[in-house]
């Protein structure tokens, strides 16, 4: 895919500034091609559940899905376990989006 978006770019260019209007066409590939990666991946935080649980038993208090609800369960001896990982619903959520497109 490298070879021919660098064709591609070689062909519109400039002679003149070649380098340099390469340089600008791969920068704009590379931004446009990378934006939807940032994206999901911090959406992956937003997709991840976690639970406070009582340390030695599998007893769930509450959700600590926000930092202050994360503090509040490690100060109180508790554990805050990952219950659904958040990439594995981002995984389908992509799946199913490439499918339907």
């Amino acid at each position: 895919m490298f070879v021919s978006m660098m064709a591609f770019n070689a062909q519109v260019s400039d002679p003149r500034i070649g380098g340099t209007y390469m340089t600008l066409l791969n920068t704009l590939n590379n931004l446009g091609g990378n934006w939807p990666v940032t994206l999901i991946l911090s959406l992956t935080d937003w997709f991840t559940w976690k639970d406070c649980v009582v340390k030695g038993t599998k007893n769930i208090l509450y959700t600590c899905n926000t930092k202050a609800l994360a503090d509040q369960c490690a100060a109180g001896g508790d554990i805050c376990e990952v219950a659904v990982d958040g990439y594995y619903i981002s995984v389908a959520l992509c799946s199913v989006i490439g499918l339907i497109w």
